[in-house]
């Protein structure tokens, strides 16, 4: 019964809300740990510049799904049509997320650019990842313009944009710590509120689904789960980095002379 009618309790509906804000707060405050890190700091070592491009990337895809499929009524009809259901899957704290996310990414580019850093520079492999995939986009946006592609699906190539780039950012930030033994430059505090809000983004879909009696906010978002899915599966990797391989006391001895050897090797 539940899966052709759902419950349609008020009380599920607003702790969806509550859940939903929940998450967006997690999501968004964890990019104020690494900001304040390389403040105090004064550098960026530590702290990929590959992980930084293919990140912006990522949320230009996401706040542009987001966006566009909550406020546009004709990307709203086809996702109805196709999914059966008139529950999709943005909600408003999801575009408030990815908005912030986009402008303090942009935010962390311009504390690349003034900090020490290593000499660190991004590899051509992610400029061209990330610029091809942008210009791929916009190659596509032609036939969504004249009906060679429904609009929905073209949004929801944007969504699979930031589902890749997500995939790939945590790798070169993974190896960056094996390769230098520490997680120096790389904040923890980031890392526990960004598995928090991949909890807490599961647990507002499921309560969606439930109360709805459609999985659709699963099926037809397959981009949300995979966010945070991805997310979590990282940020466990980097907790064991962290914690266990590169444990604190010993980054803290060690921090200094990190970054003269990184200075040292270009």
């Amino acid at each position: 019964k539940m899966e052709s009618g759902g419950l349609h309790l008020h009380s599920l509906e607003v702790l969806s809300y509550v859940v939903g804000w929940l998450y967006f707060a997690c999501w968004s405050i964890s990019f104020y740990p690494q900001l304040i890190l390389n403040y105090q700091r004064k550098s960026v070592t530590g702290l990929s510049f590959d992980f930084i491009c293919l990140n912006i990337t990522g949320y230009v895809g996401y706040t542009l799904y987001n966006t566009v499929l909550y406020f546009s009524p004709v990307v709203r009809m086809q996702y109805e049509q196709v999914h059966h259901s008139s529950v999709i899957p943005v909600q408003p704290n999801d575009i408030a997320f990815a908005v912030h996310a986009l402008l303090i990414t942009c935010v962390q580019i311009g504390q690349c650019c003034i900090y020490e850093n290593g000499g660190q520079k991004v590899h051509p492999v992610s400029i061209a990842l990330s610029v091809g995939t942008i210009l791929g986009m916009l190659v596509l946006l032609p036939l969504a313009v004249y009906d060679y592609m429904p609009w929905l699906q073209y949004v929801l190539t944007w969504s699979y944009v930031k589902v890749g780039s997500t995939w790939l950012k945590y790798m070169p930030q993974a190896y960056s710590n094996y390769k230098r033994g520490s997680t120096v430059g790389w904040s923890i505090g980031n890392v526990l509120l960004d598995i928090s809000g991949g909890f807490l983004s599961f647990s507002q879909q499921f309560i969606d689904a439930f109360n709805s009696g459609s999985w659709a906010v699963f099926t037809g978002d397959p981009a949300k789960v995979a966010l945070s899915a991805i997310s979590i599966v990282y940020d466990l990797l980097f907790i064991v980095q962290h914690y266990c391989l590169y444990p604190p006391k010993k980054e803290e001895e060690k921090e200094v002379p990190e970054e003269e050897t990184l200075r040292d090797t270009v």
